[in-house]
């Protein structure tokens, strides 16, 4: 992936299904979509990559390494870096109470939440999201992610877009 791209603003798609939608808002809705898309165009573009592929580049690596602003719920100091997600069936609960720092306490403290059933951990990161299979999902996941990552409900282009800008990394 590229690292000396640097976009001086959100890109939208100007035509076909997406068309007027900007890829850091389908960052919390439709990631999958994006990796199928930044696959393609690595397939097909060679040496030769146009801007949606730079920026898509750009924008997966962003994802991958972003600072929580919530604060552990567990013991109140540092910023949460897990979310416990707790599975009965086809169904899954998670929830912002179901979050925790990498101190190992404050991860013992959420999987005693999980009532017996042993939780899955996952980090704050945007890959994760492929690890839900329905829209409906990955729709709870993108708003969990905005509540711990601070941003504005409804979400803007121009406020994911200097979300994924700011550092790091």
């Amino acid at each position: 992936m590229t690292t000396q791209y640097q976009p001086i603003g959100s890109y939208v798609f100007q035509s076909g299904k997406r068309a007027g939608k900007a890829i850091e808002l389908l960052m919390f809705t439709d990631y999958d979509f994006l990796i199928w898309l930044l696959r393609k165009l690595d397939r097909e573009s060679g040496s030769t990559k146009n801007t949606l592929h730079l920026h898509l580049e750009w924008l997966i690596q962003k994802g991958e390494n972003r600072q929580t602003k919530m604060i552990c719920p567990q013991c109140k100091k540092q910023p949460v870096k897990f979310f416990s997600v707790r599975y009965a069936g086809d169904l899954f609960s998670i929830g912002s109470s179901y979050t925790c720092c990498k101190k190992e306490e404050c991860i013992e403290k959420v999987r005693a939440m999980a009532a017996g059933k042993w939780p899955e951990l996952l980090p704050f990161r945007f890959s994760v999201m492929g690890n839900f299979r329905l829209k409906a999902d990955k729709r709870r996941i993108g708003i969990l992610f905005r509540r711990v990552f601070g941003l504005p409900n409804p979400l803007t282009r121009e406020a994911a877009f200097e979300f994924f800008n700011s550092s790091p990394p």
